[in-house]
């Protein structure tokens, strides 16, 4: 008895993913999975589907996206599936929607109010349970934020943690890990994670190094001193043993590009020591990010109001 497919999509150009050359091929379908892949023959047995000229892959992974509030209010995500985005991962660059302050929960319930969005969450749990609840065309995987972990703590306040505050972080951080943060990020150019020390990284990604996750970084500089920048990441997975990203790696300015020769021996070099780390940048060569980050770090402390003071008096 010849098997039969739910669809058979004919004269794909196929590109499976693993690096080798696309291929001419015919792809069977059953229910939600492949069934079966080679030259195919329909006779009318079931439906097909021509996709002569086009080309059939794996759904992409957006390793780096914002979507973390976003993916509550358009679970649907039409913008990542037209791109044929199937997982994204949210909480990047240090900001993620847990743990959340008072403050910034506030700010937060009052923000995405004309969104008719609901924030009944405080923790990686509480976030987790929503997002369960909330039907999703894609995948999604959460990071942990260093600067929401500081927020929580210490707020915008540009000083070290004390060792109480810093245990209540890691206590945080492992919270978060536990209910299924796939690591942590920071965003060192940003309040409240500018305000870090290497020290303070370093034994925040010790504890998501025991816990198997991930670091990711959006540097403390990605101009001038993105040379230092890269060495001060590269330091963070030394002493700690974390797996480290380097988000969108880039030269900010166009009397830095000479330097992105370094910047990529400089990774080059600690592979070849035994760090773990990666890269990725994106497919344009505009940025974008807060118009805060031209203020001074001096502005920044204390949050929005206190910088709003600042620029009104």
């Amino acid at each position: 008895m010849e098997k039969s497919f739910s669809l058979i999509i004919k004269n794909a150009t196929l590109v499976d993913g693993t690096g080798s050359p696309a291929i001419q091929s015919d792809i069977a379908l059953d229910g939600d999975r492949i069934a079966q892949i080679g030259n195919l023959d329909t006779q009318g047995k079931c439906p097909t589907l021509d996709a002569t000229g086009l080309v059939v892959a794996p759904g992409f992974i957006d390793i780096h996206s914002h979507s973390d509030f976003l993916c509550l209010i358009e679970p649907k995500s039409p913008s990542k599936v037209l791109d044929g985005v199937t997982t994204e991962i949210c909480g990047n660059c240090g900001s993620s929607p847990f743990p959340l302050s008072e403050k910034t929960y506030q700010r937060k319930q009052e923000g995405y109010k004309k969104y008719d969005l609901e924030i009944d969450w405080r923790d990686a749990q509480g976030f987790f349970k929503r997002l369960e609840a909330t039907p999703s065309s894609i995948n999604r995987g959460l990071l942990v934020g260093h600067g929401s972990l500081r927020d929580f703590i210490i707020g915008y306040e540009d000083r070290p943690p004390a060792k109480e505050e810093l245990s209540r972080m890691e206590k945080e951080l492992i919270k978060a890990l536990e209910s299924g943060a796939l690591g942590m990020s920071s965003g060192l150019i940003y309040p409240p994670g500018c305000f870090a020390s290497k020290a303070e990284l370093i034994e925040l990604c010790k504890i998501v190094a025991r816990k198997g996750g991930v670091y990711t970084t959006h540097m403390r500089d990605e101009g001038d001193g993105v040379l230092e920048a890269i060495g001060e990441a590269l330091e963070v997975a030394r002493q700690s043993g974390v797996s480290l990203e380097i988000s969108h790696l880039k030269t900010a300015g166009q009397r830095n590009w000479p330097k992105l020769g370094s910047m990529i021996k400089l990774l080059e070099e600690a592979l070849s020591e035994g760090i773990r780390v990666s890269c990725d940048r994106y497919p344009y060569i505009a940025a974008a990010t807060d118009l805060g980050v031209l203020l001074p770090r001096w502005v920044q402390e204390g949050g929005i109001d206190k910088v709003m003071e600042r620029l009104t008096h």
